[in-house]
């Protein structure tokens, strides 16, 4: 947004204003503390803590408050304040600076103003105003955007693209770079309204809210130190307000992280205190990690709080509590492989959310809603329906391969083959099948693995089925599809078929 030159009425000099505004450019704005409290609690609790009486009677000059915008941008929301002509906005990238301040300094008043400019902008770009939106809890607007979107795409889907091609799905192009810092909870019932046409009760606000971690190890050792026999020295105070004595050399010897956390903290009368924004339960995990003899994991932690654990692990450099929370970690990742992905992006533990990521491949196509989709960026779950799109698309072409290598005169026919694993991947992981399919074509070596991997499809039997001729190898893949179902569904998350998926298809997760 272009700057100005100087300030204009009514924000130029003038005698009846009591407190300046300087921009970022080193314009200054002549403005009234009582309108701003008005309009801004921001500004109202800043003024509020000036209150100092003057001590003589010689004027005294106006306060100056240095703000970060320009001088356009808060000539714009200061003319929204006054009893002036409103200016025009007929810029998306200028609006969007003013949302921004707008947003910053809590002015209610002017953001309902704001609504009216942004309604402009329906009809040429509805996406980045239903992320504007729902980025400002902008709710009506959000209910504007989404009808017109959803007309616009619907009238352009190409369904072959759609098959091979992340950008011809609706996943893919409901999302811009504005939707990037929205919650995947709102980018879900996007996708959700495009699919059904139904409006939800509500873009901007959660289904329902998350589930406060209790303090259920009321019974845990919080005090380590006692075996040592020795006085305290220090305390470690969770953001719930309880206080955990400690000893400073011990923490500090393992954690430096402590030591800098001591040294830039003010101590009150009596110990130092360390103020942590960790709950009690996390901090005495942490705290006895750090006292010898003291590692362990009670099982009753869930997998928020293992989450949280792994936060303060990696923050404080506890590098065998870190692979200790990980592995527990992992233990989610058939039952709850949905909230480990976004646990595991949040923390950027790419190990984990790949992990996660592929077991969400044997869940259905529509993921199901998550509580945890409130509290982080779409940006993960956009790169979530991104692999597994890629994923299928993998395993599809290379069906088609085996497919278009074989003789197509006395086999299954390619395109009911192929037909099959696409429905297939519905429901369940891509795993083995991909692992034999992409050997193309199928020889002896695939057929054992396959035997090898799960021999209960043939039955205890002394003697398997023999490796079938190469004309009649998917007659024999296509007669055992209900076996091959239960086998590759059964594949463990470490197996060769795994590894196989990223070595020959080059699928990566990227969590942008």
């Amino acid at each position: 947004m272009a700057s100005i030159a100087a300030s204009e009425s009514p924000f130029d000099e003038n005698k009846s204003s009591d407190v300046i505004i300087r921009t970022q450019d080193g314009v200054k704005f002549y403005v009234h503390r009582f309108i701003l409290s008005l309009v801004s609690p921001f500004f109202s609790q800043m003024f509020n803590l000036d209150q100092s009486p003057s001590t003589d009677n010689e004027p005294q000059e106006q306060p100056v408050v240095d703000v970060s915008e320009s001088s356009r941008v808060i000539d714009t929301i200061l003319r929204m304040c006054y009893p002036v002509a409103e200016p025009e906005l007929s810029s998306l990238p200028s609006l969007v600076d003013c949302l921004v301040a707008t947003s910053k300094y809590e002015m209610d008043f002017v953001m309902r103003k704001l609504k009216r400019p942004l309604r402009n902008f329906l009809k040429s770009v509805p996406l980045r105003v239903y992320a504007l939106a729902c980025q400002y809890a902008l709710e009506d607007i959000a209910k504007e955007a989404t009808p017109k979107w959803r007309h616009q795409i619907t009238s352009s889907l190409n369904k072959a693209l759609m098959d091979t091609h992340w950008s011809g799905t609706v996943a893919g192009r409901c999302y811009t770079e504005e939707m990037k810092d929205i919650s995947s909870g709102m980018y879900y019932r996007l996708l959700q309204y495009m699919s059904s046409g139904k409006l939800p009760r509500s873009f901007t606000k959660p289904y329902n809210s998350q589930p406060v971690v209790s303090n259920h190890l009321e019974d845990y050792d919080r005090e380590p130190h006692l075996r040592l026999g020795s006085a305290t020295d220090v305390f470690l105070v969770s953001i719930d307000g309880v206080k955990l004595p400690a000893h400073q050399a011990i923490i500090w010897a393992a954690s430096v992280t402590f030591e800098e956390l001591l040294h830039s903290t003010e101590s009150p009368e009596g110990l130092p205190e360390i103020h942590l924004p960790y709950a009690a339960d996390i901090l005495v995990v942490v705290l006895h990690a750090c006292y010898p003899g003291g590692m362990m994991l009670d099982n009753r932690l869930t997998l928020p709080d293992l989450a949280h654990l792994l936060s303060a692990a990696k923050e404080f450099e506890l590098c065998v509590l870190e692979e200790m929370v990980k592995q527990r970690l992992l233990g989610f990742v058939k039952s709850d492989p949905l909230e480990l992905y976004f646990r595991a992006a949040s923390l950027g533990w790419e190990e984990g959310a790949r992990e996660a990521a592929m077991q969400t491949c044997r869940l259905s196509d529509h993921l199901p809603y998550a509580p945890v989709m409130e509290t982080m960026p779409a940006r993960y779950y956009h790169s979530l329906l991104k692999f597994r799109h890629r994923c299928r698309s993998a395993l599809a072409g290379c069906v088609q391969a085996v497919v278009s290598q074989d003789d197509k005169g006395d086999i299954l026919d390619g395109k009911l083959w192929t037909g099959w694993l696409r429905d297939e991947l519905e429901g369940t992981a891509p795993e083995l099948v991909l692992a034999i399919a992409a050997t193309a074509p199928p020889n002896a070596e695939s057929y054992e693995a396959l035997r090898r991997s799960n021999p209960s499809p043939w039955g205890q039997t002394s003697t398997n089925p023999p490796m079938p001729k190469p004309s009649q190898r998917l007659v024999a893949f296509g007669a055992l599809e209900k076996e091959i179902k239960s086998a590759y569904a059964k594949v463990s998350t470490t197996s060769d078929a795994r590894r196989h998926l990223f070595t020959q298809t080059k699928v990566e997760l990227k969590l942008t």
